[in-house]
């Protein structure tokens, strides 16, 4: 905690902070981050060393605009959710209630759409 509190001037400034730890991280400490009011995210090292988009298990994504949640018919509630804490929305940083469009391979080989609503954890 006390090199986090020798950082605290440093958050005055910018409005999204993020924090690279390279073991763990106390839950006393992420409390604190918490506390001082910017958007702080927090990664551990290993969770940046490679660009999970590029991934082979990682589905495409995108977000869907207003227009295109309107002509799906369905309120944005009744979607199915996506974490906050899922590490792609995370990569992101999609905030609560956007609505993202995933383009998904079925086993028979076809493409195939779904729609999923950020949600928080």
């Amino acid at each position: 905690i006390k090199p986090l509190r020798e950082l605290e001037p440093l958050f005055d400034g910018p409005d999204r902070v993020m924090v690279v730890y390279r073991d763990v991280i106390t839950s006393f400490a992420k409390t604190h981050l918490q506390k001082l009011g910017s958007d702080v995210e927090t990664f551990e090292i290993g969770e940046l060393q490679f660009n999970i988009m590029r991934h082979c298990l990682v589905s495409c994504m995108h977000v869907v605009s207003p227009r295109e949640v309107r002509a799906l018919g369905l309120p944005v509630d009744a979607l199915p959710g996506l974490l906050s804490s899922d590490p792609v929305a995370r990569w992101h940083n999609w905030p609560r209630g956007t609505v993202v469009k995933v383009r998904k391979a079925s086993p028979e080989g076809h493409e195939y759409f779904e729609y999923r609503t950020v949600r928080s954890t």
